[in-house]
């Protein structure tokens, strides 16, 4: 008899020192009338079972009631769903939802804290004890019901049960003691220590009654791997989520990382991988099978000023920047030209950051419109697209790039590359008067001036030339008269080049509709290159 009293009392004494660690948590628990239970675990936020809200629509005509077993007089709360519902679809034992309510009145309540990272993940086992704060509902009720269960003779109000684990499944489903007088949803379990462990429920399914939780460490699991973590505030620190969630080689998982954190540290080590692994032609679809430009872009937009994080962007953009029209479309789809023109803007003293900016923008520029051969439409206009950005500021920039590094090959090129495809593409003279404004024909002369052997830039400026004076307004204008004797004397070196010939040739026949540009071109051999060019503009007419 003694020794049943002394157990008894130890386990009493037990129980109220469960119930002393998880007093900060029980205010943040809620009842979900005729449905179950809920609790916070961010600031208007919620987790619940799926068994509590199934959508959006259904969970809209829901309310919460905070306080209902305190001191306190009970808080009725809306649901909002369409501010933020997520649910688990898959695998299908996790059954949990997350969804928003009003904070207004319990703007005071401390959410449950979520366990983010793997030192915060309590062990479970085999015989733990752990408290479980539930709202009962009716034995009647079904996981497949739409039935509220809110007037039956089972009395709804909060109840905290001590229950002993009886199993963990091969899936980290906890075990319970099924109780065949009432059945719960939505319910928190907390261990000894006041963590979270688990979100249990007990209803009737297809195989009868079983009384089970999802462990906690599951759902923030298929959370982080859904990019939702960014609900949740966290003070752990970036060495923590680092050991957590990363591992190496894995472009998925740092995607993931960047989705889900917005630690500067944490972002840096993550934006370094993906460039380390962008070569990679396997890595690089996985990238963009993942949404990977939108979150690159997103990061590189919110980490714009840290300098480490926009050079490992720009190269893992660039990587895949190559290939076909796809990628660059989605760059460009998620706003990638103008957060590409801001990063050479804020590191213009980083030659590197200038220089993979500016080939990024001519690979971006290259797209043109895809016709559909089939009912004679295009597909796209991502040309107009492009080049009205590019008109707007990255002209500027690529210019002003240039003129910083006039030593730099790859920019010059790539400059010129960038002008030559806005005013191929462009049907906006706008936008060729703007480069013709900024110094962009001087430009060009000046390469096929000082650089006349180096045959890449000689074609680049050779294609920007003719596609600028392509608009017959410009073939007049006066900036362009300095160019015709650097554009001879550069067919004549290079007069193997078709590319350069047909370009060229059209270019010194628009320039000939100046009186003054005709006469150079017949005092300086014009006539004999515009002869001598002739066959290459021929092949492209197939005549």
């Amino acid at each position: 008899s003694y020794s049943f009293c002394t157990l008894l009392a130890r386990n009493h004494s037990r129980m109220k020192d469960v119930i002393a660690e998880n007093r900060g948590n029980i205010p943040a628990i809620c009842r979900i009338p005729g449905r179950g239970s809920a609790f916070l675990v961010a600031p208007g936020l919620l987790l619940t079972g799926l068994d509590v809200v199934r959508s959006k629509p259904e969970a809209a005509k829901m309310k919460a009631v905070f306080h209902e077993s305190g001191k306190q007089a009970p808080v009725v709360v809306d649901l909002k769903p369409f501010s933020t519902f997520f649910c688990s679809a898959y695998p299908e034992h996790l059954s949990y939802a997350l969804v928003a309510c009003d904070m207004k009145k319990i703007h005071q309540v401390t959410p449950v804290k979520l366990p983010i990272v793997s030192s915060d993940w309590a062990t479970v086992e085999e015989g733990d004890v752990c408290l479980i704060v539930q709202h009962p509902l009716s034995i009647t009720t079904t996981a497949d019901t739409d039935t509220i269960d809110e007037h039956s003779n089972v009395d709804h109000s909060e109840v905290k049960r001590f229950e002993e684990i009886l199993s963990v499944s091969e899936t980290s489903l906890l075990g319970f003691k099924t109780n065949s007088n009432y059945n719960s949803a939505g319910c928190p379990v907390f261990n000894s220590k006041g963590v979270l462990v688990g979100l249990q429920s007990q209803l009737n399914g297809p195989n009868g009654i079983s009384s089970h939780a999802v462990c906690i460490k599951e759902i923030v699991k298929h959370l982080f791997a859904n990019g939702k973590m960014s609900f949740f505030e966290t003070t752990c620190s970036s060495q923590e989520i680092w050991s957590t969630w990363h591992q190496e080689g894995d472009i998925i998982r740092s995607l993931r990382i960047m989705q889900n954190f917005q630690h500067t540290e944490v972002i840096q080590k993550a934006m370094s991988e993906l460039c380390r692994y962008s070569g990679n032609e396997t890595k690089l679809q996985q990238i963009m099978d993942n949404n990977g430009p939108k979150i690159i872009l997103e990061n590189f937009c919110r980490f714009r000023i840290d300098e480490g994080v926009v050079s490992s962007a720009l190269r893992t953009l660039w990587n895949l920047s190559f290939g076909d029209d796809s990628r660059r479309k989605e760059i460009v789809a998620n706003g990638g030209i103008p957060i590409i023109i801001q990063g050479m803007e804020n590191f213009c003293k980083n030659e590197e950051v200038v220089e993979y900016g500016c080939v990024l923008l001519y690979n971006l520029s290259s797209l043109r419109m895809r016709k559909n051969t089939q009912h004679n439409t295009y597909l796209t206009n991502t040309a107009e697209h492009v080049t009205s950005h590019l008109c707007e500021k990255g002209i500027p920039a690529v210019l002003k790039a240039m003129q910083l590094y006039p030593a730099s090959e790859v920019i010059i090129k790539f400059t010129l590359g960038v002008l030559m495809n806005v005013a191929k593409n462009t049907k906006d003279d706008e936008h060729v008067k703007t480069i013709v404004q900024l110094g962009g024909v001087e430009r060009a002369c000046g390469a096929l001036t000082q650089c006349s052997h180096n045959e890449y830039l000689v074609e680049n400026s050779v294609l920007l030339l003719s596609a600028v004076v392509a608009h017959k307004d410009f073939a007049l204008h006066p900036a362009l008269r300095a160019c015709v004797i650097p554009l001879i004397r550069a067919l004549k070196i290079h007069h193997s080049n078709k590319t350069m010939a047909k370009h060229g040739n059209q270019a010194l026949w628009y320039l000939g509709l100046d009186p003054t540009n005709r006469v150079v071109i017949v005092r300086n051999s014009g006539l004999e290159v515009l002869d001598s060019t002739i066959d290459a503009v021929a092949q492209t007419l197939g005549t």
